[in-house]
C-alpha cells in the first residue's frame, strides 16, 4: 500500500479492524527515528497506592506504549489492548539453584502489614505529551540484553501485536512490581500485584497519573486514549485479565485470556496434595523468576536485599500451610472469590491438553463471569499451553478462521462499538478430538445430561515415581502412562460403550487416596493428607 492511501482513522469492515495503518517496527536499531515512526513507542510509569519496597514512595511501575501515530497526532482516539506479563521485562534463569542456594540463609524479619502503609503521592512538576516523549524515547528502554537470562532480548513480544497495531489499536506492555524499570517486589497472586496492573488500566481511563520519568516528576497522560481496554496474554499473562477484572475497575471493556489461572492454589495442589512441582518450587520461586529488577545496575546492596528477604518470608507462608488450603496465604489468587465485583466480558481461551494450567481453571473463572451475569464465550482447543496464533512459530485456525481475525471482531465490538454480533458468537466452541479440522458449539459448558462409569477391580495400590521400574521415559511418558497400570499409574477400565459418546463439562472421578505417612518430599509436613 502506498503511504498516501493510508488511512488517519480505523477503517471496519464486515466486522473487522482494517490493516489501514503504517507500522515502523520498534526494535533497537539504527533504522528506528523516532521522529518518523509510524508507530509512536515511549515508557510511562504510571503510580500505584502502595510502597511495597518500603523506601518512603509510591511504587511506579513501567509500561511500554505503542501507538498508531495518527492517534497521538489528534486524528482520533485510540482503543487499547493491553498485556500484563511479569516475564515481559526479563527473568531470572537461576530460580532453581537460587532457592538451594538460600534455603539457609538468614534475613532480617520482614511484617507483611508494613504494605499497607499509607505513603504521600508524588506531585508532578511539570507534564509532557506523548508525542515529546516519544521523541525523547530510546528503543533500549523497551528492547535490551535480558542479563538473567543469557542476553536474550526482553519485551521480545515487542512486536506480538503488529496486526492491532496497523489496524488502529495501541498496544500497552507491563511487567508490573519488581521488573526491571519498575519498583516494589514481584508478589504473585497478590491483590499488590492485581492492583499494580489495574492501576495502568486506571491511566489509560484517565484516573490515575502517570510520570514521564523514574522520579515520578513529569506527568504524561494517554490524552489519545478513548479510555477503553482489552486485557489479553497467555499463562501468567493470561492470569492478570482475571485478577484485574475481579476489581470492576472503570475502562477494562472485556478481557481475552489464554491459559489463565482462576486460583492460584489449585494451579499448584490439588486437595492437600502437590500437584507436580519439587517442593522447592514455591510462589517465591516464581516471584524471583520474574524479578528482573535484580538486574537494576543503579539498585543498592541493601535493596536487592530488601527483595530477597521479602521473598524469602514469602516461602515461610506458604510452608505454614503445607499443601493444604491456608485463606490467608492463598485467598488473595483466589479471584472467584470476587465474582460479583466484575463488570466486564470475557472471551477465553484454553487448551484441552494443557498439562500446565487445567481446564478447571477455566470453568472456574467461566462460571465467575456467568455468575456475576457479563456475557463470557470460551474457544477450546486440543493443544497445550498455547496460543491459537504463536508468532514466528506455529498456530491452529479456529473453526475455518485466524484466531487473531476472532479477536479483532471480539474488541472491536467492545472496544469500538463496532456492531458485528461479536457478543452473539456460541458459548462454547470446541476442537473435536477424533477430527482437529472440525469444530462444534454448545449452548453451555455442561450438560443436563449424566451417566456413571464403574470399574469392577478393587484394592490398594501405592504409587511411587520410581521411573526405570515402570518402563516411563520422558519420551514416551504419555504413551506409557495413559494405556497400562504401572507403579507409577493406575489404570481402571470400564465395560465397552455401546455407542458414541461425547464427553461435555467436568468429569468428576471419586476414589479415595492419601500422600504416604512419614514422605517429607512429599509434603512440606510428614502427614497424611485425604
Amino acid at each position: 500500500m502506498n503511504e498516501k492511501n493510508y488511512s488517519k482513522v480505523p477503517v471496519f469492515e464486515n466486522g473487522l479492524a482494517q490493516p489501514v495503518f503504517p507500522l515502523t517496527d520498534g526494535k533497537t536499531g539504527e533504522k528506528y527515528d523516532p521522529a518518523t515512526s509510524s508507530i509512536v513507542r515511549y515508557c510511562v510509569y504510571v503510580e500505584t497506592d502502595y510502597d511495597v519496597d518500603g523506601d518512603g514512595k509510591r511504587d511506579l511501575v513501567k509500561a511500554v506504549v505503542q501507538v498508531p501515530r495518527s492517534a497521538v497526532e489528534g486524528n482520533y482516539k485510540a482503543a487499547t489492548l493491553y498485556e500484563a506479563r511479569p516475564y515481559a521485562a526479563g527473568v531470572q534463569e537461576d530460580g532453581y539453584p537460587h532457592m538451594k542456594e538460600v534455603a539457609e540463609k538468614e534475613y532480617h524479619p520482614v511484617n507483611f502489614a508494613d504494605l499497607d502503609k499509607k505513603v504521600d503521592a508524588h506531585v508532578p512538576q511539570g507534564c509532557i505529551s506523548a508525542m515529546d516523549l516519544s521523541l525523547k524515547a530510546d528503543p533500549a528502554d523497551w528492547y535490551y540484553p535480558d542479563k538473567g537470562n543469557n542476553n536474550s532480548m526482553v519485551f521480545e513480544n515487542i512486536d506480538t501485536f503488529d496486526y492491532y497495531l496497523v489496524r488502529g489499536f495501541a498496544v500497552v506492555l507491563s511487567a508490573g512490581f519488581g521488573s526491571k524499570g519498575s519498583d516494589g517486589f514481584n508478589y504473585v497472586g497478590s491483590d499488590y500485584e492485581r492492583d499494580a496492573f489495574k492501576a495502568i488500566v486506571e491511566w489509560l481511563h484517565g484516573d490515575r497519573i502517570g510520570y514521564a520519568d523514574r522520579e515520578g516528576t513529569v506527568e504524561t497522560k494517554a490524552d489519545w486514549s478513548n479510555g477503553k481496554v482489552a486485557m489479553t496474554g497467555r499463562s501468567y499473562a493470561g492470569t492478570m485479565p482475571f485478577a484485574v477484572a475481579t476489581t470492576g475497575v472503570e475502562g477494562l471493556e472485556t478481557i481475552v485470556p489464554i491459559a489463565g489461572i482462576a486460583d492460584w492454589y489449585s494451579q499448584q495442589n490439588m486437595q492437600g496434595a502437590q500437584r507436580y512441582w519439587p517442593k522447592e518450587m514455591l510462589n517465591s520461586f516464581l516471584a524471583y523468576f520474574c524479578s528482573s529488577r535484580y538486574n537494576d545496575e543503579t539498585l543498592t546492596e541493601k535493596q536487592r536485599e530488601d527483595m530477597a528477604a521479602f521473598h524469602h518470608e514469602m516461602s515461610l507462608q506458604q510452608i505454614k500451610g503445607g499443601f493444604d488450603y491456608n485463606p490467608e496465604f492463598w485467598g488473595m489468587g483466589n479471584y472467584r472469590l470476587h465474582a460479583d465485583r466484575i463488570k466486564c466480558s470475557a472471551l477465553i481461551v484454553q487448551g484441552l491438553n494443557d498439562e500446565n494450567v487445567s481446564t478447571k481453571q477455566y470453568e472456574m473463572m467461566y462460571k465467575s463471569f456467568q455468575k456475576a451475569g457479563k456475557n463470557v464465550k470460551a474457544i477450546l482447543h486440543q493443544g497445550a499451553h498455547i496460543t491459537p496464533t504463536m508468532p514466528k512459530r506455529y498456530g491452529i485456525l479456529v473453526d475455518g478462521k485466524f484466531y487473531d481475525d476472532i479477536i479483532n471482531e471480539w474488541i472491536s465490538h467492545y472496544l469500538y462499538g463496532v456492531e458485528n454480533g461479536a457478543e452473539n458468537r456460541p458459548a462454547i466452541l470446541v476442537q473435536m478430538n477424533y477430527d482437529q479440522r472440525k469444530w462444534e458449539t454448545a449452548d453451555s459448558w455442561e450438560t443436563a445430561y449424566k451417566m456413571n462409569l464403574t470399574c469392577e477391580e478393587q484394592g490398594t495400590t501405592v504409587i511411587d515415581t520410581d521411573w526405570e521400574a515402570a518402563g516411563v521415559s520422558a519420551e514416551n511418558f504419555d504413551d506409557v502412562m495413559g494405556v497400562r497400570s504401572s507403579n507409577m499409574a493406575q489404570r481402571y477400565v470400564t465395560d465397552p460403550f455401546k455407542e458414541a459418546v461425547t464427553l461435555q463439562g467436568t468429569t468428576c472421578v471419586r476414589l479415595r487416596a492419601a500422600l504416604k505417612d512419614g514422605d517429607a518430599e512429599a509434603d512440606f509436613n510428614p502427614v497424611n493428607s485425604n
